[in-house]
Formats: C-alpha cells, structure tokens, sequence
C-alpha cells in the first residue's frame, strides 16, 4: 500500500501538507525513535473497555450502562451529544473550543470528540468508526485552545483525512474501514468517562452549556459534507440531542439555526455518582 502524501483535492482552507511534514508529539514523548520507526502511544486500559463497547454505545444512546474490566471494576460513561440523522457523509467541519481540566483524576477522562460512524444497520462485528478531538486525562492545570477540524473523505482514493485549518495532519486508510466507504451518521459532543463508585470528571469547560461565549465549550459553524463534497449546515430534522445525565452534571444546547453559522455548546461540573452495576 503506497502512502498518501496529500489528498486528491484541496479543503476549502487549502491546506497542504509537505512531505517532510513531522506530526506533533503527545506531552512527554521524546523524538529520539530510531530512524525508519515512528512513535506510538501506550493503550491505556480504559481505552481498551471503550473500544470493546463501542458498538454498544453507538447503537444504544437511551440508557446509562457500565463497563466491566477485567479486574471486576465498574466503568461508566456519560455523554452529551449531537446525533446526526441517518444519510451519507463525507466529511465534518467545525471549530471546537478545547480545555485542559482540573479535577480529572487517575482513572477518569473527558473528551470532545467527532464520530464518523459506518454501517449504523449492519452487524456489530462490522461496524467502523472514526474519531477525533481533544482527549484529557489526569491533569492539574487548566488551560484554552481554539482549533478547527476538518474530516473529509478523499472521493478519488477514498481514505479520511484529518486536517486542521493550516496543515494536513494524516488519513485513516479505507483498507482498515471497509464498512466506511461513506458515512451513515456522524456524533459529535462531549463524552467523560469514570469508575462507577467516583463523582464523574468535568466536561468541555467544565461550565454548563447554558453560560454561553466565554464559559462553555463550543463546537462552532459546524457543517457537513454531502455526496458532492460541498459543506452544507444542516437543517432542522437533522440532528438530535442525546444527554444521558441530569442536566445539572452535563448539558449541550444545539438549536439548528434558519440561517447562519449552527453553534453547538456544551459541557458541565460533572460530579454525577452512578451507584449501580450493570
């Protein structure tokens, strides 16, 4: 399989990537790999749960449910999300607003995230998802970052790319996601993750949706890509909430606008307990 250097065409930010382009690296990894090798992160344990439910949880939005890992620990999650309805997508634009939190401890994380997901009606052996966004675990500060997102599906080649609004960041390839030769559905929002017996992380900003600019976190002027790989604002009847919390823990406000840019906030303190084992 040949790398792909670029994609087949430009994002309407005509961003390009140089093939000495070097990636970020993760805090506190070194750039000292041997020549010819690249560097790649450690599973964490929570990761692996996730990955195991995800067809669960792409497919069973109504209700709580826990995680069990191998030690017998309960894990759960708790979402506050856009639900797009079913169609066929290329692509997904926005830019997020993004936050270091405090308060996230060892075995908790949070994250702002946009799913890509395939064949919502197939079986769940077979389902392929992709995500992005912005992932914080078990840190002590807190900080801002502003940063667009671009995913598109290259029409001539057919791998996803990833893109901010300056550089080309790299693609999934399609042959890791032969059920995602276009997407069903895509999710976007935030997700936090906790032991079952612990008060849940913070979410976005840790600020409730309602706080509005300044406070909440935000995905804004969020737009799809259709078959002609043209961004396009969805219209009402497109996307639904779904909040599997109390609205005092995690909220996401995301009227769909006649016109104009469509904004989506969301986040909250967290703090929710969820006592029962599933």
């Amino acid at each position: 399989m040949c790398l792909q250097i670029r994609p087949s065409f430009l994002t309407k930010s005509n961003v390009t990537m140089d093939e000495n382009f070097k990636p970020p690296l993760d805090p506190g990894f070194n750039d000292t790999c041997p020549l010819g090798t690249v560097i790649i992160r450690r599973t964490r344990k929570e990761e692996l749960i996730m990955a195991k439910e995800l067809p669960k949880y792409f497919r069973n939005y109504g209700s709580r449910y826990g995680v069990l890992d191998s030690s017998g620990n309960n894990y759960v999650m708790q979402y506050a999300i856009m639900q797009s309805q079913k169609a066929k997508f290329h692509g997904f634009e926005s830019s997020i607003t993004t936050w270091a939190l405090p308060n996230v401890g060892p075995d908790q994380s949070t994250a702002s995230q946009v799913w890509m997901i395939g064949d919502v009606d197939g079986p769940d052996e077979n389902l392929n998802v992709i995500q992005t966004g912005w992932h914080v675990s078990y840190l002590d500060i807190h900080s801002y970052m502003h940063a667009c997102i671009y995913i598109f599906h290259d029409p001539e080649l057919g791998h996803w790319w990833l893109s901010t609004a300056d550089e080309n960041l790299g693609y999934w390839p399609k042959e890791v996601l032969p059920s995602l030769d276009v997407a069903k559905a895509i999710d976007f929002g935030g997700v936090v993750y906790s032991p079952n017996n612990e008060g849940s992380p913070p979410m976005g900003s840790g600020y409730l949706a309602e706080e509005g600019i300044g406070k909440s976190s935000y995905f804004k002027s969020v737009t799809f890509r259709g078959d002609d790989q043209r961004a396009f604002t969805p219209g009402k009847d497109w996307a639904r909430v779904v909040l599997n919390a109390p609205e005092k823990y995690y909220q996401i406000i995301a009227p769909i606008p006649d016109g104009g840019p469509w904004n989506v906030a969301y986040g909250g303190p967290g703090g929710l307990f969820n006592s029962s084992a599933v």
